[in-house]
C-alpha cells in the first residue's frame, strides 16, 4: 500500500525476489494463440494489460508487475528495490 514503511517494502520485494528465483518458477513467453483477426484493441486487453483477469491467470508476474507499479510513486530507494527484483 501506498505510504508503507520502507522495511515492509523491503521485505515484501525481498520475497517476491525469492519466490521468483527458485527454480521451478519459470516466466513464460508464449505466443497468443488466437483465432482468427483481432479486431480491435478490446480484444488484446487482457493479454496487454495488467488488469485483474491477467493477474488471475498469471499470478505470480502479475502481482510483482502490480508492485512494482504502485512502488514507483514511492521515494527513491522503494523504487530501486522494486526494480532490482525485476531484473
Amino acid at each position: 500500500n501506498p505510504g508503507d514503511s520502507k522495511a515492509l517494502h523491503e521485505f515484501k520485494f525481498e520475497f517476491l525476489r525469492i519466490v521468483c528465483s527458485h527454480e521451478h518458477f519459470i516466466p513464460l513467453s508464449l505466443p497468443l494463440m488466437r483465432r482468427g483477426m483481432v479486431k480491435n484493441f478490446k480484444d488484446l486487453k487482457h493479454d496487454y494489460c495488467l488488469s485483474d483477469e491477467y493477474r488471475k491467470h498469471h499470478y505470480l508476474v502479475g502481482l510483482l508487475l502490480f508492485e512494482l507499479r504502485l512502488a514507483m510513486t514511492e521515494q527513491r530507494a522503494i523504487r530501486r528495490c522494486a526494480i532490482t527484483v525485476l531484473r
